[in-house]
């Protein structure tokens, strides 16, 4: 006896698919880090690259506790990061501010650029960097980040470059990113530098992971549907095109339903259902013609 290889192929795509759809939830449904933490560990390296590529030759830094941070978790992760990276040589914080981290005090912050050259000018550093959260929460879907910072020359007291980053992902469509600040006159010319792919990245998973189920879950139970189809009736045929066809909608409701609230993306889910349609159709007759062969 011959074993089937499309029947063996079959079985093993299946679980594989079982395997990369429970994936997929995990990833987008599952529990993980607070929302803000999650936002917070994507926008610091974004910010971080913007402070190196106007830090110049200076190198030596103070970074200063950024204000608005209640929780202490934005603080903590751009000073560790910054050291990982090895962007800036940072001072140690004074022994008044340990004590406060271990006692659970926060630190003393400024948002003034006067101030901060200021407190750095007995720190042996070229630079200081700061700045300030205005809004750092989370939401029952997603969270929203909006920080200015800042690096400004320590021996000329100017302030070399300002910036803000600022992501709501509880709204996938709203621009995000890095607004970058003329920092020498003093005007705020806001341009979204990296909010466009940040939102076509997100966009792009979901269609990504949304077209690999579609296209791989009836191949991988074209068993199920020849069996099906055999029966050559109307209404089992229909009855098992609704339940794919739904399963697909579901699917992409799942991904990106918090997005759909504008008229492109509810054109979009429309399309995308459709052609989802379609092309089980087109397996389903796929198909009966093997089970006529």
């Amino acid at each position: 006896m011959f074993l089937n290889p499309f029947g063996i192929i079959s079985r093993i795509g299946m679980l594989l698919l079982v395997g990369y759809i429970g994936w997929q939830g995990w990833v987008n449904l599952g529990p993980g880090k607070n929302p803000r933490q999650d936002l917070a560990d994507r926008a610091i390296p974004i910010i971080i690259e913007d402070l190196r590529n106007h830090r110049g030759e200076m190198r030596a830094a103070a970074l200063l506790p950024f204000t608005g941070d209640s929780s202490g978790y934005f603080n903590e992760t751009i000073r560790e990061t910054i050291l990982r990276q090895g962007t800036f040589e940072l001072a140690e914080p004074g022994v008044i501010d340990q004590l406060k981290v271990k006692l659970g005090i926060a630190p003393g912050s400024v948002e003034l650029p006067e101030d901060a050259v200021a407190a750095a000018r007995n720190m042996d550093v070229d630079c200081v960097i700061f700045g300030r959260i205005d809004q750092f929460e989370s939401f029952a879907e997603g969270a929203q980040l909006d920080v200015t910072y800042y690096i400004a020359n320590v021996e000329s007291g100017e302030t070399v470059q300002k910036g803000r980053y600022f992501e709501d992902t509880s709204k996938p469509n709203q621009p995000s990113g890095i607004a970058d600040s003329n920092a020498g006159d003093g005007n705020d010319s806001s341009v979204i530098t990296t909010g466009a792919s940040n939102n076509v990245s997100w966009w792009v998973r979901r269609a990504f992971s949304w077209s690999i189920v579609v296209l791989l879950l009836p191949v991988f139970t074209i068993g199920f549907i020849k069996s099906m189809v055999s029966r050559r009736s109307n209404k089992v045929n229909a009855f098992v095109l609704g339940i794919y066809t739904v399963a697909d909608a579901l699917l992409a409701y799942i991904l990106v339903g918090p997005a759909i609230g504008s008229l492109w993306p509810l054109v979009g889910f429309g399309t995308a259902v459709l052609v989802a349609f379609l092309y089980n159709v087109q397996l389903m007759t796929y198909a009966l013609k093997l089970s006529e062969e």
